[in-house]
């Protein structure tokens, strides 16, 4: 990804690598223990797939990449 990105990303420009480096290990890491988590739980993968998918999706929208997360926030506050 970072290769690819060079295309985009300016000469002159500061690009935290080792921020990036790090932020991605820890997402890669987060969504491998949830698949193994649901994998042993569940005793099948044709019952784990939906588990993981009912898992994912709303993660994927409370993150922010759907809207902007402060729109999540606005309509679950008091």
């Amino acid at each position: 990804m970072l290769l690819a990105g060079r295309r985009y990303i300016p000469a002159g420009a500061h690009v935290p690598w080792f921020s990036f480096t790090i932020a991605l290990l820890i997402s890669t890491w987060s969504i491998l223990s949830i698949g193994f988590l649901i994998a042993s739980i569940v005793p099948t993968a044709r019952f784990a797939q939906p588990i993981g998918a009912i898992i994912l999706y709303p993660m994927l929208a409370f993150s922010g990449l759907f809207v902007p997360s402060i729109f999540c926030l606005l309509c679950f506050t008091p």
